[in-house]
């Protein structure tokens, strides 16, 4: 079976599975290349500023990175009241995985009926960002499951971190901001990039059926983009089966984890979940191997293994071992 063939197959599978929300997807495919396009050229802009460096942001405790939201919100006449989410807990705050470099990185879920905001903590301004980005998940959660919300949540988060990260120039954090804009703009820029191609042959199957050279010339003019589409979208769907990764982990919703498994189960692609506090769960698969490894763990809480558990783990999802090794000396 050869890349379309195997392509052609995975897609009648999540055709069949997902496509209320492909369908959505595919209504938008104007709206998402005119992003691609006009993310291009923000990326231009930002690769001619300086200082793009995360480590080079204001240090700041977590309390001062709750005021900075709080007088945002007032001064955007923002009406929510973030006190009384740091006394019951909505606000959380999780230790980063690598110590040795800052991210922009952040997380909302559900539990039982509280919807949590939590900020992985560099102890920099960055904080606040994250913060302003995951209260806005919070803020548009509703109870009832709607796919809208699914496909637009992003946009109204990164929209309003967008503005936010604007907003600390006015406060006197300019250097800070254009970092965090440069850094804001890559990754939008890169997801945007990511995807343009695997849309580009959803929007090819739901319309003709079956994905082929002949089809993509009828549709797109020329065959210009076809293979490095197949390649990519090809990669993507079967890394773990071409070897390149032994085992991948995400961590979601414990209530979304069986979508997850029946897709994996679909796929013949061996998993362990285990869930968490908060509502989560981490959801392993891959290599029987590297899963029973994970099971033998002293702990189920990945930020509670041993120095020499995490490295394996490090190891398994395919982490740079470099850095691994960095890691593992720190913590022993």
């Amino acid at each position: 079976m050869n890349k379309e063939e195997k392509i052609n197959e995975y897609f009648k599978h999540i055709f069949s599975e997902q496509y209320s929300l492909l369908h959505l997807i595919l209504l938008n495919m104007n709206a998402l290349k005119k992003s691609q396009e006009y993310m291009e050229k923000k990326l231009i802009i930002a690769k001619n500023m300086k200082h793009a460096n995360l480590e080079n942001l204001t240090e700041m405790d977590f309390l001062s990175s709750i005021e900075l939201v709080k007088k945002f919100y007032a001064d955007m006449q923002i009406e929510y009241d973030i006190e009384k989410a740091v006394q019951n807990g909505t606000i959380s705050i999780s230790e980063p995985k690598n110590t040795f470099k800052k991210t922009l990185t952040g997380m909302s879920y559900r539990a039982g009926e509280n919807v949590i905001a939590d900020v992985t903590y560099n102890n920099c301004i960055s904080d606040a960002v994250i913060l302003s980005h995951e209260l806005a998940h919070v803020r548009n959660n509703t109870k009832k499951y709607v796919y809208t919300r699914k496909f637009l949540t992003e946009t109204t988060s990164y929209a309003e971190q967008l503005v936010f990260t604007d907003y600390l120039k006015k406060l006197g954090y300019e250097n800070d901001s254009d970092i965090l804009n440069i850094q804001e703009l890559w990754n939008l820029w890169r997801f945007n990039f990511s995807v343009y191609e695997i849309i580009r042959l959803l929007d090819l199957y739901n319309l003709l059926g079956h994905i082929s050279l002949e089809n993509w010339i009828f549709l797109y003019g020329s065959q210009k983009g076809y293979y490095e589409a197949i390649d990519r979208v090809y990669s993507l769907i079967y890394e773990y089966k071409k070897g390149m990764r032994d085992l991948a982990l995400y961590t979601c919703e414990s209530d979304l984890v069986e979508e997850f498994i029946v897709i994996l189960e679909k796929m013949k692609i061996q998993y362990l979940f285990i869930n968490l506090p908060k509502n989560k769960s981490n959801l392993f698969f891959g290599n029987p191997f590297c899963l029973e490894i994970v099971r033998k763990f002293s702990n189920k809480e990945l930020s509670k293994l041993s120095p020499y558990e995490d490295f394996i783990l490090g190891i398994m999802l395919g982490y740079s071992r470099n850095e691994q090794y960095h890691r593992v000396l720190s913590r022993i």
